[in-house]
């Protein structure tokens, strides 16, 4: 098992993405360490553990900038337990409260709408399928590192039907002005309010209307549901 890294700090090391890794295999473990290690510095593994007791010990001592997390893990609270994923969604809510700014990507093999919905409200960044590949594993850690959220286009779509409850329908017309699907593209990609009027040059106020508009027109209730229904309706084309 590798725990905290005892590795002494060189020249750019704080430049890198320092990550936690919590899954109850340790065959997974060792694999993804090797990979974001061999990521030429992009990341630096500060633990790799099987256990939520033993991921919060890290995090409370050196938070990570990222957190993988498996939902259904080992609490660590007993000699001989079975994985859980109640486990897993309180280690998320428990990250959060200890490491605010630690940014918390959920690995799992269940996609049920209802787990992605408490681990996002429990403060996960990130849902990614254990099915996906290790290449789209890390670009979901580089994702949440920059304030993305990192959702599959599939369990975005499910999500965003879950929250609003709603029945599986076709593609509809995109209710949305070209304006207002380029602020929320910069919603879903971890911009602030005042990061997106810098974007596109024009003011707070602009923006402010514009968010009331798309949060009015798509029944949203959150930038975290922006976020979602832009990864799951990305594809609808701009009109002329």
């Amino acid at each position: 098992m590798v725990g905290r890294s005892g590795r002494q700090s060189t020249w750019g090391e704080d430049e890198r993405i320092s990550v936690l890794l919590v899954d109850d295999h340790q065959s997974f473990l060792d694999g993804m360490v090797a990979r974001l290690e061999a990521q030429s510095g992009e990341f630096r593994v500060v633990g790799a553990v099987k256990s939520v007791r033993e991921a919060l010990q890290i995090v409370a001592e050196s938070p990570p900038d990222v957190a993988l997390l498996d939902l259904k893990v080992f609490s660590g609270q007993r000699l001989v337990e079975e994985p859980r994923i109640e486990a897993g969604l309180e280690a998320v809510r428990a990250m959060r409260q200890l490491s605010p700014s630690t940014k918390i990507v959920v690995l799992s093999a269940y996609h049920r709408p209802e787990y992605v919905a408490r681990a996002m409200e429990y403060g996960a960044i990130g849902y990614v399928l254990k099915s996906r590949s290790s290449d789209e594993v890390l670009e979901s850690v580089r994702q949440a590192h920059a304030g993305q959220v990192s959702l599959h286009p599939e369990i975005a779509q499910e999500l965003l039907k879950y929250l609003q409850g709603a029945e599986e329908t076709e593609d509809k017309v995109d209710p949305l002005t070209p304006r207002e699907r380029e602020v929320l593209q910069l919603i879903a990609d971890g911009k602030t309010n005042q990061e997106i009027a810098n974007e596109l040059q024009i003011s707070l106020g602009t923006v402010k209307k514009h968010i009331t508009n798309i949060f009015d027109k798509l029944h949203l209730r959150s930038r975290v549901e922006a976020a979602l229904y832009w990864r799951s309706h990305k594809h609808i084309e701009l009109p002329e």
